[in-house]
């Protein structure tokens, strides 16, 4: 996966919260950013078991920062492309 990062800020995650209400991501230690909208290409693998429910790999593909399809396997369809699922 590739996405432009473009003008936009890092940030990193201390796991120190002191002040009171004070929140963030637990394990901390992690550094991270949001991608530029519209840049995203390749494909994203989530492993099975990431999610209760979820018996096998799921590949997500994107292109231009949409999703294109959603598969089982590399190359076999999973669910609607996006743009047919809006139009319902």
């Amino acid at each position: 996966m590739r996405s432009s990062l473009v003008d936009r800020k890092g940030v990193s995650e201390s796991g120190i919260y002191a002040e009171k209400r004070a929140w963030g991501n637990l394990p901390a230690g992690e550094a991270y950013s949001t991608p530029l909208e519209g840049t995203g290409n390749g494909k994203l693998v989530v492993e099975k078991g990431w999610h209760p429910g979820l018996e096998e790999d799921m590949t997500i593909f994107f292109k231009d920062g949409s999703v294109t399809e959603i598969s089982r396997r590399e190359g076999e369809k999973r669910a609607e492309e996006p743009s047919e699922a809006r139009s319902q």
